[in-house]
Order: structure tokens, then C-alpha cells, then sequence
């Protein structure tokens, strides 16, 4: 991991993400355009940065979730990441009979 790591420094938009979250300002950020693995790469690297506080994924859907979720614990082992099932949201008022 640590050779991903030491690559991705090499990179501007990295350095500056990882200046970004680690700053005080708790601003989202947004990042488009990686591969599913380059996702979970991305993910991973910051947990070898020195940051104190959550990070929390959006994914399109709950498998997706599932396979970030393991590929990150995969490559550092352990319970690094967790997952938060989907709830479904009721915006209206619902009646079931059985």
C-alpha cells in the first residue's frame, strides 16, 4: 500500500485533496471520474495520512457499497471500513394490507 501511497503523492490533485481534508474547514469534497478499484485505492491512501476524523463514501448503490467496503479492508485489513445499509425513504403517506 505504501507504494500506491508514494505515487499518488506525485500527483497535484492528490496532495491538494489530502490538503483539503485535512484542513480545519469542513467542506465536502467531491471526486469523479476513478474506476471502482481507483476509488478504493484513493479511499485507502488517506487512512496512512494523519487525519482525525471520518471520511464518508457516497456510492450509486448498496452492492457497490459492499465491494468498496471490503476492497478497503482488504488491502489494510482488519474493520478499516464499514458500511451503512440503505433505508428506503417514505416521502408520502403509504397503507398495506396483508
Amino acid at each position: 500500500m505504501e507504494i500506491i501511497k508514494n505515487m499518488a503523492l506525485t500527483l497535484t490533485e492528490y496532495r491538494r485533496s489530502v490538503k483539503h481534508i485535512l484542513s480545519d474547514e469542513p467542506v465536502p469534497a467531491l471526486v469523479t471520474g476513478l474506476s471502482h478499484i481507483h476509488k478504493a485505492h484513493f479511499l485507502a491512501s488517506f487512512l496512512g495520512e494523519d487525519i482525525k476524523k471520518p471520511i464518508l463514501a457516497v456510492t450509486e448503490s448498496e452492492a457497490s457499497a459492499a465491494k468498496l467496503t471490503e476492497d478497503i479492508n482488504t488491502m489494510y485489513g482488519g474493520r478499516t471500513a464499514y458500511q451503512f445499509p440503505a433505508s428506503d425513504l417514505v416521502l408520502t403517506d403509504t397503507e398495506a394490507q396483508s
